[in-house]
C-alpha cells in the first residue's frame, strides 16, 4: 500500500511539474508585438540637403544639393575583401545581433533598399527584372543614330555608352573573349532575379547590333581605372568591338538601361551615409542586405560588393537632378560574374 502511495505522488509531483513547464515555456513563448506592421519605411520621403559648388568643365557655376559623391578605389575595393576585410573580421569581437529593421510581423517593409514585389508582381513576365516592354531595344536600327557619348575605362570590360532619341541612355558592354555570352547572360538573368526578390537593379538584356549603327560624339576621352586618360575614337571603339561573339553580321553586346537621378557613387555593407538624413540604420544590420548574402551565394555572385552597388539621388524636381528636396535610392548592379 506504502509503494502505490508513494508511485501515484511521484505520477502525480511528475505531471504536475511537466504542467507547469509546459504553462512556463507557453508564456515566455516569442510572440509579434500588438501593433500594425510597418508596411512602407519613411526613407523615401523627400529630404533636403544643403547646397555646395559643383563646378565642372561645362558649368564653372554649378551648385549641387545632393549628399556628396562616394569614391571607391577598384583596386583597394578587390584588395579589401580578398585580404585586410577577412582578417579584420577574423580578429574582431562579433557583437551583432538581429537585424533592426524588421517589422512587427517580422517582415521587412518597403523602402528605399527594398521592395515586396514577390506577393505583387502582376502580370509582368519576370524575366524582364527591371526593364518595361518600352525599355528594351529594337532588332532594326539606321545606321548612324545611335551617338556614343560617353566611354567606359572603369571595371573590367570594355564598353561604352550610348544615347538614343526617345529611349535614353544605355551602356553597352562586350563578353570576355574566353568566356563568350557567359558574362552578358549572367549579368540579364542575374539582375532579373534580384528584382524579383524584391533588389534596386538595373534594366538589363542581350542586344545584337552592327557597326555602322553607331556614331561616335566629337573630342570623346575615356579615363581608366588607374586614372589615365584617353581619347575614345573609331580605333577604340574598333578595337573594343573586335572581341564581342557574334552572329553572322551581328555583334552581341550586353545593354544596361543608365539608371535615373545623380549618380552618388556605390553603397557600403557597413555603417550609413553620414550625409544623408533617411540613412539611419546601420548596413550591417538592414535584414535586406544580409539576406542578399544568401542570394549571392545561391546563384554565385562571387563578386557581390560595393563597387557593384549604386547609390542615386532622386530629386522632387526630375528636371533638376541634383537639386533638394530628394531621397536616395539604393541598387544592386552587375551581376555579370553571377552563376
Amino acid at each position: 500500500m506504502t509503494r502505490v502511495v508513494i508511485t501515484a505522488g511521484l505520477g502525480l509531483g511528475l505531471g504536475l511539474g511537466l504542467g507547469l513547464g509546459l504553462g512556463a515555456c507557453g508564456r515566455t513563448r516569442a510572440t509579434f508585438p500588438a501593433r500594425d506592421p510597418l508596411v512602407a519605411d519613411t526613407d523615401m520621403q523627400p529630404v533636403s540637403v544643403p547646397c555646395r559648388p559643383a563646378p565642372d568643365k561645362d558649368e564653372p557655376n554649378a551648385v549641387s544639393c545632393t549628399p556628396r559623391d562616394y569614391v571607391s578605389p577598384f583596386i583597394w575595393d578587390k584588395v579589401d575583401n580578398i585580404a585586410f576585410g577577412r582578417s579584420s573580421r577574423f580578429l574582431a569581437v562579433d557583437v551583432a545581433g538581429e537585424s533592426v529593421n524588421a517589422n512587427s510581423l517580422d517582415e521587412v517593409p518597403d523602402s528605399a533598399w527594398f521592395t515586396n514585389r514577390i506577393t505583387k508582381r502582376g502580370d509582368r513576365p519576370i524575366a524582364l527584372g527591371a526593364c518595361k516592354p518600352e525599355d528594351l531595344l529594337p532588332k532594326e536600327v539606321p545606321a548612324g543614330t545611335w551617338t556614343i557619348d560617353r566611354g567606359k575605362g572603369d571595371g573590367a570590360t570594355l564598353g561604352f555608352r550610348v544615347k538614343l532619341e526617345d529611349l535614353g541612355k544605355y551602356m553597352l558592354k562586350v563578353d570576355e573573349p574566353l568566356q563568350p555570352e557567359r558574362a552578358s547572360a549572367a549579368s540579364t538573368i542575374g539582375a532579373a532575379m534580384y528584382h524579383a526578390v524584391g533588389f534596386n537593379t538595373s534594366c538589363e538584356q542581350v542586344v545584337y547590333v552592327r557597326r555602322e549603327q553607331f556614331e561616335l560624339k566629337p573630342g570623346l576621352k575615356v579615363v581608366t581605372n588607374l586614372g589615365v586618360e584617353s581619347p575614345f575614337d573609331d580605333d577604340r571603339l574598333t578595337a573594343t568591338l573586335k572581341t564581342a561573339p557574334r552572329r553572322g553580321a551581328m555583334i552581341r553586346l550586353q545593354a544596361s538601361k543608365w539608371l535615373s537621378g545623380e549618380s552618388l557613387g556605390p553603397f557600403r555593407y557597413e555603417g550609413t551615409r553620414a550625409d544623408d538624413p533617411n540613412d539611419v540604420i546601420a548596413h550591417e544590420d538592414r535584414r535586406e542586405l544580409r539576406g542578399s548574402k544568401l542570394l549571392a551565394a545561391w546563384i554565385n555572385h562571387w563578386d557581390a560588393r560595393e563597387q557593384n552597388t549604386l547609390d542615386s539621388w532622386v530629386a522632387v524636381d526630375h528636371e533638376k537632378k541634383a537639386s533638394s528636396p530628394g531621397y536616395v535610392k539604393h541598387q544592386i548592379i552587375d551581376t555579370s560574374d553571377a552563376m
